[in-house]
Parts: structure tokens; C-alpha cells; sequence
């Protein structure tokens, strides 16, 4: 009875995880042991191990606990050698790419950056809060349209109008790089196999990588300013647009692409006018979770000069004005907050859905 049950379960499962699945759902081969027995093996011979070492530490003598055998020898260790190596590299690329990056500079801050925060600053704070207002309540509907000009109407009260308009622009302008690179090299992934498996690597460790580890090499290839914050924004906020677009690419029906194949479709049109369009709420659903980890960098950004809610947090930690950084903090959770439902709403909505 057990064994059906199992089968039942796994009966929709790809034929690779079938054997996963009756694993760890307690099957068991003809004759072999039972997944309880396998665990109740391991830890006791874990135990065995474990109690063999801390029997042969407590007899050991000081001169072997402290060699190879328990520690770790310093002889062996390389730390400073890689530091000088990484240092060399960076100092190298700061002399001999200094047109390159500052070319990069002034293509984000003149392109993009600077219109962007202009034109948000030259917006009237209460044009601002009602086309938000307008536009959440057509995207999503009129209740988070009624929390948006709430947020809004607050941090223009607290005073954070301004700031918060030159935030959303550093992430506008870290989103906008975000998609314009992560959606074509997502693309690449879900095309090859083995790109996908060597960029997956990567983008773990950009993701996992502590943001402050961003801060150091762009402050020295582009010096202080909102550029470097926009750029260092952008490579801890870029996986989950390349994941999801690799993803929605991947998941689209193989029938729909065999019948599109069948009516003549080139491998650019099968992209183009298929695989894309029906992926488009994945790819959207990336640029959400992008804005969400761009709003994170936020607060250190501002460690390297970017402007906007950031540097009041970061103020009022320096003063140890809990009430500065708590405003500041609140602003940020707020244009969180819109960010996160109107893009929601994009992605949701029956248009960004079309039919297979």
C-alpha cells in the first residue's frame, strides 16, 4: 500500500526525480534497507568518529595538537598573497581602464542618472503623489492606490519628498541597467545549457557576496559620486533578473514551440514572438525582485556618496539620532512598498499574460 501511494505521488515527477522522491519518502528496494536504518547507520558511525578524535585529541600531547593533524598550519596559509594579487589587478585596471570608466561614468550620469533625477525633482510634489496615486490604482486597484498617496503624503510631511525622489532615481536608473543586461544574457542561459551552468556559479556568488564587498572596487574605478552606487547597485541586483528571465524562457511549453516550428518559424521569430512574449510575467516578476534588492543597497550606497534616503539613515547613525535614521528608514520602506505593488501590478495584469 505504501509503494502505490508513493507511485501516485511521484506518478507527474520527471523520471530523474522519481527516485529522489521514493528516497526520501521511505521506499525501498527489494531486500534493502529502509531510509530510518541508513540514518540510524550514519549517526552512529558519526558518533564512532567523533568520539575516536576527541579520544586521540585529549591524549595528544601539545605538540601534536598543534600540528597538521588538528590545526591548520600557517606555512600553508596564502591570504596575504592573494590580497596583493586581487590589489595589483584593481590597480592596474584603475591606471590603464581610466577612459573606459570614466566613459562608463559619464555615459550613466549624463544618459541616464542625471535626466532621470531632474526630471523627478522638477515634478510638483503633488503631481507626484496623485499620478502615483492614478497609476496604482489602474495597475493594481484603488486600495493600494489609497496607501500609495498615504506614503507618499507622508514622507513629503516628514520632509523627505526630495530625498526621496533622487532614491528613485539611482534605483530607476540601477533597474533600467539591470533589465537592459540581465534579459539578454538570461536569454543566452536558457539557450545553453552551458552558459546556464557556468553562470549559475556565478550569480550565487554575486548574490551571497557580503554588498559591501561591491562598495570598495567601484569607488576605485569611478571615484565617489551616485555612479558608483549605481553600478555597484547593479551587479547585487542583476542575478534575479538573469535567473527569472532564464526561467521563464525555459518554462514555456514545448508543445507551443513544436507548433510553432511546424508552421515555419525562425529560431529569432520562435524568441522574439513566442518564447518571450509568453515568459514576459516571469521576466517581470525579475524586475520586482531587482527593484526590491536595488532598494536594499540603498543605505550603503550612500557610504560612497549616492544621495537621496540613505544618507539620512546613515546620518542619523552617525549622530546617534535614532530619529533621523528611523525617518529615513520609514521613507524607505514606503517607496518599498509602492515600488513593490505597482511593479506587482505589472506583472499580474491580464495583458502581461498572453495566451498560449
Amino acid at each position: 500500500m505504501r509503494e502505490k501511494e508513493i507511485d501516485e505521488v511521484s506518478a507527474g515527477a520527471p523520471a530523474e526525480k522519481r527516485t529522489l522522491w521514493r528516497r526520501l519518502a521511505g521506499a525501498q528496494t527489494a531486500g534493502g534497507p529502509s531510509l530510518v536504518v541508513k540514518v540510524g547507520v550514519l549517526v552512529v558511525v558519526l558518533g564512532i568518529v567523533l568520539g575516536a578524535l576527541s579520544v586521540s585529541y585529549n591524549m595528544a600531547s601539545d605538540e601534536v595538537r598543534q600540528g597538521p593533524l588538528f590545526e591548520f598550519m600557517e606555512d600553508w596559509v596564502v591570504k596575504w598573497d592573494v590580497v596583493k594579487w586581487i590589489n595589483q589587478q584593481i590597480d592596474w585596471l584603475v591606471v590603464h581602464g581610466d577612459a573606459f570608466f570614466s566613459g562608463i561614468r559619464d555615459g550613466v550620469l549624463i544618459g541616464i542618472l542625471n535626466p532621470l533625477r531632474t526630471f523627478l525633482l522638477w515634478l510638483p510634489w503633488w503631481l507626484v503623489i496623485i499620478g502615483t496615486g492614478v497609476l496604482a490604482w489602474r495597475v493594481v486597484d484603488r486600495r493600494i492606490a489609497i496607501v500609495v498617496v498615504l506614503f507618499l503624503g507622508l514622507m513629503g510631511i516628514l520632509g523627505m519628498h526630495d530625498l526621496a525622489m533622487t532614491t528613485l532615481a539611482v534605483v530607476l536608473t540601477a533597474t533600467l541597467l539591470c533589465v537592459a543586461l540581465g534579459i539578454p544574457i538570461g536569454i543566452v542561459a536558457a539557450k545553453s545549457n552551458r552558459f546556464d551552468s557556468i553562470s549559475r556559479p556565478i550569480l550565487d556568488g554575486m548574490q551571497t557576496m557580503p554588498s559591501f564587498v561591491y562598495l570598495v572596487p567601484a569607488l576605485m574605478l569611478f571615484g565617489l559620486g551616485m555612479v558608483p552606487a549605481v553600478l555597484a547597485t547593479c551587479i547585487y541586483a542583476i542575478p534575479p533578473m538573469i535567473r527569472l528571465t532564464n526561467l521563464g524562457i525555459r518554462q514555456v511549453d514545448s508543445q507551443i514551440l513544436e507548433a510553432s516550428r511546424a508552421f515555419g518559424t525562425t529560431t529569432w521569430q520562435l524568441l522574439a514572438k513566442v518564447q518571450v512574449p509568453l515568459a514576459i510575467p516571469t521576466i517581470l516578476a525579475g524586475v520586482n525582485q531587482t527593484i526590491m534588492m536595488a532598494l536594499a543597497m540603498v543605505v550603503l550606497a550612500s557610504m560612497i556618496g549616492a544621495a537621496g534616503l540613505g544618507v539620512e539613515v546613515l546620518t542619523g547613525l552617525g549622530r546617534i539620532n535614532p530619529g533621523q535614521a528611523f525617518v529615513g528608514g520609514i521613507s524607505i520602506v514606503f517607496l518599498a512598498i509602492i515600488l513593490d505593488r505597482i511593479s506587482q501590478g505589472f506583472a499580474s495584469r491580464p495583458g502581461a499574460r498572453p495566451a498560449a
